[in-house]
């Protein structure tokens, strides 16, 4: 088949000569779809950004990359062509990548009134098509929203909906459904399985799901260290790896093998422990109302109770939108509950803090990992003194102390 996306021995080295890929080669030819695997630092998005030009700034390449025989390394005008019709990206923060001033429907009209030159009726009108192709459940009144006023699953499927508003014949998936239920993401990977076919476009697409890559993909290509380490039909890559890596990352997929058996008496144990205990969370019928322009009132959290003993863990689970984010938010005290009690150890967290050291108590007996780390963090300060500032304030270290105490933090999640 010709390839419709060529890459070809592709390097790419940081100032200073830090090496990041090495060597990448891979395919993609219209009508298929390219799945690229690997941990998180492995090169994948690295590797599919350089399609797009995405590069880091100063990076010097070597290879070659070609989308439909346009390289968007070498003429700036070709890069532009391949923005605009050949190729396009959905990124893994959809938040980072829509404007949050703007309104959805600014974002997925924006290359139809100004690269095709569509009336505002016309492009309107196909925007609506595109979010109902994607599965939101009200496109017209989307149209008219904010970012802000959308969950983060929802804003992934405007993000899918905005990159195919020019049709292109190439779309680069950076993780695309990382944020969506596993309802939405069967229906969003039936939608782009249809696109494929019906219009023959090719995808690479970048997932840490390997039993979704299999489910979508015609190939996988296994990146670790910014280098290919396997490649093949996806059906063989991951029913009979050859590489290690590949074979650890198969085994390391999760399932929903039975647990090992407890003992009886240790069962039964564990059961009277947890009764004698008072929970260390204790939510009583918790609730929250937002007040929407526009819509009135919009229930997020329906009365709700739950509890979890020292030690424990409780899943909550529900499809993008159902008020899980907004439950967890209430108990970290970043919203407000309407009605109902909320508990943590001794004290009542319903009401705000009022002083400083009913913040700081607060803060240091709960905290959140968000969905989105680049909304998260500082981009200003460097990731080390994010963790020691955190230390220098509740644990009351010197800058020297808290440095090493954030060093060892950070190694002990995995970051060198």
């Amino acid at each position: 088949m010709n390839a419709l996306l060529s890459i070809q021995n592709l390097t790419l080295d940081l100032p200073g000569g830090q090496r990041l890929l090495h060597g990448i080669s891979l395919q993609v030819a219209a009508g298929e779809t390219v799945g690229l695997v690997g941990e998180s630092g492995s090169g994948k998005s690295l590797t599919a950004r350089t399609v797009l030009g995405l590069l880091p700034r100063g990076a010097v390449t070597g290879g070659s990359v070609e989308v439909d025989g346009h390289s968007p390394l070498s003429d700036p005008a070709e890069l532009q062509s391949i923005r605009r019709t050949d190729a396009a990206m959905v990124f893994q923060d959809p938040r980072a990548g829509i404007n949050p001033i703007r309104t959805v429907g600014d974002h997925v009209t924006e290359a139809l009134r100004l690269n095709a030159g569509w009336r505002k009726e016309a492009a309107r009108a196909r925007a609506e098509e595109l979010l109902a192709s994607v599965r939101l459940p009200a496109p017209a009144e989307h149209l008219d929203q904010h970012p802000y006023e959308l969950s983060g699953g929802m804003l992934q499927r405007v993000m899918i909906a905005g990159a195919l508003s020019t049709e292109p014949r190439l779309l680069v998936c950076d993780e695309p459904t990382t944020a969506l239920d596993v309802t939405t993401q069967a229906e969003i990977v039936q939608v782009l399985r249809e696109l494929c076919a019906q219009r023959g476009m090719g995808m690479l697409f970048i997932t840490h799901d390997l039993n979704l890559a299999g489910s979508l993909c015609d190939r996988l290509v296994v990146m670790k260290d910014g280098a290919i380490v396997e490649e093949g039909p996806a059906t063989r890559v991951l029913t009979a790896p050859t590489a290690p890596y590949t074979r650890r990352l198969v085994a390391a997929t999760p399932s929903l093998a039975t647990p090992a058996p407890v003992a009886v008496a240790e069962e039964a144990d564990l059961v009277e422990r947890e009764r004698a205990e008072r929970p260390l969370v204790d939510v009583v019928d918790v609730s929250k109302t937002y007040r929407v322009r526009g819509r009135g009132e919009v229930p997020a959290v329906a009365p709700t109770s739950l509890s979890i003993p020292t030690g424990g863990a409780l899943a909550v689970v529900g499809e993008s939108g159902s008020g899980k984010s907004t439950l967890a938010r209430m108990i970290t005290g970043l919203e407000q509950p309407d009605t109902g009690e909320i508990r943590i150890g001794d004290q009542a967290v319903s009401t705000p803090p009022r002083t400083k050291a009913e913040r700081l108590a607060r803060a240091k007996a709960v905290q959140m990992v968000f969905q989105d780390p680049y909304l998260s963090l500082d981009p200003r300060i460097p990731a080390v003194r994010t963790v020691a500032d955190v230390l220098m304030l509740h644990a009351g270290l010197s800058r020297s102390d808290a440095q090493e105490r954030a060093l060892e933090l950070l190694a002990s999640v995995g970051l060198s």
